[in-house]
């Protein structure tokens, strides 16, 4: 998969933490719910995999 086609991904995870954040949950809350939107958007990601891309996209990490 490349960069690009982990943009609309990057995109849900942004969304997600947002909303999440807005609606005042706290950090562990945000990502969990945003771990929970990549699994929904793409089924095939395992959990691990999909924590660990959050959390690449919440500190900023070059996806690549």
């Amino acid at each position: 998969m490349t960069a690009i086609d982990l943009i609309p991904i990057i995109r849900i995870v942004h969304r997600t933490i947002r909303e999440a954040r807005d609606a005042g949950n706290d950090y562990a809350s945000q990502t969990r719910q945003a771990v929970l939107a990549v699994i929904e958007a793409r089924p095939d990601i395992p959990a691990h995999e999909a924590f660990t891309f959050v959390q690449g996209v919440r500190n900023g990490d070059r996806i690549s």
